[in-house]
């Protein structure tokens, strides 16, 4: 979750300053916010590609304008996925 707003922050369609009260929230629970230890950003990747989402090999993926506004983005940029996938 944390993912694909950094990702709909990265695209321009949400503020930054809400992925980052996104972060605070989960983590006030509990729940994860990175990816674990040795999962590849690529392999990530490539399971994304097989998600019944998708269509005609495009990625499809939930992201946000903002805190409850969230919609299905067709056609999103691998390269920008990939970026936001590295560590670090």
């Amino acid at each position: 979750m944390v993912l694909a707003a950094r990702l709909s922050a990265a695209l321009g369609m949400a503020e930054a300053a809400d992925t980052d009260r996104l972060r605070e929230l989960l983590l006030s629970y509990g729940l994860p916010v990175d990816i674990p230890a040795g999962l590849a950003p690529e392999t990530l990747l490539a399971h994304m590609r097989l998600d019944k989402k998708n269509i005609a090999g495009r990625l499809r993926l939930v992201l946000w304008r903002g805190i409850g506004r969230a919609e299905v983005v067709p056609d999103v940029d691998e390269a920008a996925v990939l970026a936001i996938l590295q560590p670090g």
